[in-house]
């Protein structure tokens, strides 16, 4: 079900993108670089009113952002993930109708109010998909996922090894941008064909996704099929209780990996906590030295370190009892002294007593 809700939405918002920029004077409502470029290309060689549609676009997509900002700053659970999406259907759907009941391409007042709807549905589409945290990134602006998927496929090339979790999130990468140029490429052949009715294809799109996203899914949007139920306070709990698993197991990751890291590495493993001592104890005023020094020691005996410390401290004993043989000496001859001290009181006192 997440897969189809990441392509229904990316369909969304690439064809949207592609009738906007045929039909609404070369906006994209949905890729805010472009626009941005293109206000400051029509600023500068003349074009204003490019600029202005481009100002608009901008515009109404941060202002839907900010809204979804303030209405899911305390609470951003799925009943507002729903809202969001429900509401960007609206705005596509009075779009599409508007588009259809004008007599020609759209002009003047029209164009620039049909600008203003795409572009706060997808302002709406980039927040909701922020908050979904999908496997392949946004669905509206596809810069940053072009750029992971390179990086990944090259650190995978180089290091000839892959995270396990890494392949879904490349595929799901992969689907993203090849329905992305999919997505554009029929809705601009609908738009040729149909003019206008290319605009129920982003309506489509975001019906099948707004469906999935309303149906009972195991683990997704905290929603559980076999409870049968859709509470608001109870999936929001169950979501927060998925992410929070979701966390921990990427920290249980992450630390069997460093130990692993470890274990290869014990030497320098063991000058990093030593330092990392040090500085502890150098930070608390050297107060709870002992605590740390025991945190210390259990680390180590997790990945088998400590030993060369273990060692060390031997030899230094080893060295200090070869360097000190007065010190030997000096004991036997306080041991001496005490015997002798002790036969000249039994001698004085047996004197006394013939006395």
């Amino acid at each position: 079900m997440q897969s189809v809700r990441l392509v229904a939405l990316t369909i969304a918002a690439a064809a949207t993108d592609a009738l906007s920029y045929l039909g609404l004077g070369h906006v994209f409502p949905a890729n805010m670089t472009g626009n941005t470029v293109l206000l400051g290309l029509g600023v500068a060689s003349g074009d204003y009113a490019g600029a202005y549609r481009s100002a608009t676009a901008l515009a109404a997509y941060v202002i839907a952002a900010f809204c979804f900002g303030v209405a899911t700053a305390a609470d951003s659970g799925a009943r507002h993930v729903r809202a969001g999406l429900g509401v960007e259907l609206c705005l596509l759907i009075a779009a599409a109708a508007w588009w259809l009941n004008l007599a020609g391409p759209p002009r003047g007042g029209a164009e620039y109010g049909l600008i203003v709807l795409v572009g706060a549905a997808m302002g709406l589409q980039s927040s909701v998909t922020r908050r979904l945290k999908l496997p392949g990134g946004t669905t509206t602006y596809i810069t940053g996922t072009w750029t992971a998927l390179a990086n990944a496929l090259g650190r995978r090339l180089r290091l000839r090894e892959t995270d396990p979790n890494e392949p879904t999130e490349q595929y799901a990468r992969l689907a993203v941008v090849s329905t992305y140029v999919i997505a554009a490429l029929l809705a601009a052949a609908a738009y040729v064909a149909w003019h206008a009715y290319g605009a129920l294809i982003p309506v489509g799109a975001l019906v099948i996704a707004v469906g999935v996203l309303n149906q009972n899914e195991p683990g997704q949007d905290g929603y559980q099929r076999a409870s049968g139920s859709r509470s608001g306070d109870g999936a929001e709990k169950r979501q927060q209780t998925s992410e929070g698993g979701d966390s921990m197991s990427q920290w249980s990751d992450e630390l069997q990996k460093a130990e692993q890291l470890a274990k290869d590495h014990p030497q320098q493993a063991d000058e990093a906590i030593q330092k990392g001592e040090q500085f502890a104890e150098g930070q608390t005023g050297h107060r709870f030295d002992q605590q740390i020094g025991a945190a210390g020691d259990q680390v180590e005996q997790r990945y088998g370190g400590g030993q060369q410390d273990g060692q060390q401290a031997q030899q230094n004993g080893a060295q200090g009892q070869q360097q000190d043989p007065q010190g030997q000496g000096r004991q036997q001859d306080q041991q001496d002294w005490q015997q002798q001290g002790q036969g000249q009181d039994q001698d004085q006192d047996q004197q006394n007593w013939q006395q």
